[in-house]
């Protein structure tokens, strides 16, 4: 990302945040007003659980398709599948007011006998389906401008209209219409700015089956995981106005609203411009700049400052020895291994072959050293009894371990797939059985007559949760 391309992005960013914190400075003040004023902590009890149930339905009004818009690039696909998401979010409120019919009628007193509440939840998890549809087309085509001026609409017109019904001495269904209003609001301005761009585009049914064909993947995975979330804050208040009252529930759900409002001001904004820029990005590489980019490429590790920016160095097990020891161990016996740990330090054990030898030379004076990424490479044949030789050198085994913060963090290689080589590798193994070592291997004859049958070229790396806790 150039200087120019950083400065619109921090732009398009800002234009959202300060049209988020604008609209939440209304609403903040506006229901600090509702609540000396017009409205006890038991009336909003009602209304919150009203936008909660209201809230479960919208968060997947379009089957969750809404994010899919911004990946298609092309006007007639993007409206094509705008025009899905509206027949969608039709359904989804028909199916949410019927839901809430049936809630209503088991919880009516709660909801002080206002059968107009009926009437009011489809149109009210219709309208914020669309503005969660709307602010994903308006991201596609980096409208940000008009995304800001909605939520400043919808706070602006909702908290006057919401002050206006207390003042007409409403109950809390003056609430409920006022959050209403400003909905609405808020949808006719984001329908204007579209029709000044666009016109209506008429149905093609096998473009609309194709993309629900490519997208399918958010209605599958996504909508589930978004129904679940939104349904958590809607069954604490059903379980505590049901079982503590409209008072305590009250309280609860004015102290929601402040935190909503707390947590809006910085949540979305960045995110909503992001998503955008990488669904322009077709190659993994340049998907995973943007990534680092503003991950800042470090993290801090105990006393460490690790950089995971990419490419991270290479090193061969050879190299890496001498390097830090001086000792080359290329075509070294075993004899002459043991007298070059004696000479650095390393203490050696009769019991230890030629492979473990080097890996005590590593581990001692080597593995420490690597704080950065790096991946050790080309070990040994005598280190990893498992291992593939390298096919450009029998004497070392295709084989890497990364390196971080001075510990392991993965180890891979080419998995030996010839059972006379593994035979000879385990035989080797006994020898070293014999000597005292007793981390050496035992000749596996089952696993020998399964490589006899045959066993295609295999490649693995272990990287599991007790080394990330190592790691941290």
């Amino acid at each position: 990302m150039n200087k120019s391309e950083k400065n619109q992005f921090l732009k398009n960013v800002l234009t959202i945040f300060s049209g988020t914190t604008i609209a939440q400075i209304i609403n903040f003040s506006a229901i600090i007003i509702l609540q000396r004023y017009f409205y006890s902590p038991e009336e909003y009890a009602p209304f919150r659980l009203f936008f909660e149930f209201a809230a479960v339905f919208s968060s997947v009004a379009a089957l969750r398709l809404e994010s899919g818009l911004i990946l298609e690039r092309e006007d007639n696909r993007a409206l094509s599948l705008l025009r899905i998401c509206l027949k969608y979010a039709v359904i989804v409120s028909i199916i949410g007011g019927v839901v809430f019919t049936f809630y209503f009628i088991n919880e009516i007193k709660v909801f002080q006998y206002e059968w107009l509440l009926i009437i009011l939840m489809p149109l009210a998890i219709f309208s914020n389906g669309i503005i969660q549809i709307s602010r994903q087309f308006f991201t596609r085509s980096k409208n940000f401008l008009t995304i800001t001026t909605s939520r400043v609409i919808h706070s602006t017109s909702g908290s006057i209209a919401q002050i206006v019904t207390g003042l007409l001495s409403f109950n809390f269904t003056g609430l409920v219409i006022g959050r209403l209003i400003g909905l609405v609001s808020c949808n006719i301005n984001y329908v204007r700015k579209y029709f000044q761009n666009h016109n209506w585009i008429k149905k093609n049914k096998p473009l609309e089956k194709e993309l629900i064909q490519k997208h399918k993947k958010f209605i599958w995975f996504s909508s589930p995981g978004v129904f679940v979330g939104n349904s958590i804050n809607l069954i604490t208040l059903i379980f505590f106005t049901h079982y503590y009252g409209e008072k305590f529930s009250g309280l609860l759900a004015a102290a929601i609203q402040y935190l909503g409002l707390l947590i809006m001001m910085f949540s979305s904004s960045f995110a909503q411009v992001y998503y955008n820029e990488i669904a322009q990005i077709k190659d993994p590489r340049e998907l995973y700049k943007s990534y680092t980019y503003w991950l800042g490429f470090h993290s801090k590790i105990g006393k460490e400052k690790v950089n995971f920016k990419k490419p991270f160095k290479r090193i061969s097990m050879t190299d890496s020895i001498l390097e830090h020891t001086g000792i080359d161990i290329s075509n070294m016996s075993e004899k002459e291994l043991r007298e070059a740990c004696k000479s650095i330090g390393v203490e050696v054990s009769d019991s230890m072959g030629k492979g473990k030898l080097i890996d005590e030379i590593f581990g001692e004076k080597c593995e420490s050293s690597y704080i950065q990424p790096t991946f050790i490479t080309d070990y040994p044949v005598e280190m990893s009894p498992l291992c593939k030789k390298h096919r450009d050198n029998p004497e070392l085994t295709e084989r890497f371990e990364l390196m971080v913060n001075g510990k392991e963090l993965a180890n891979a290689y080419s998995e030996l797939n010839d059972p006379i080589d593994q035979k000879e590798r385990f035989e080797e193994q006994v020898k070293l059985a014999e000597k005292g070592d007793d981390e050496a291997m035992f000749i596996d004859l089952d696993f020998i007559r399964a490589l006899e049958y045959g066993m295609p070229p295999t490649s693995g790396m272990g990287i599991g949760i007790d080394r990330l806790v190592m790691f941290l």
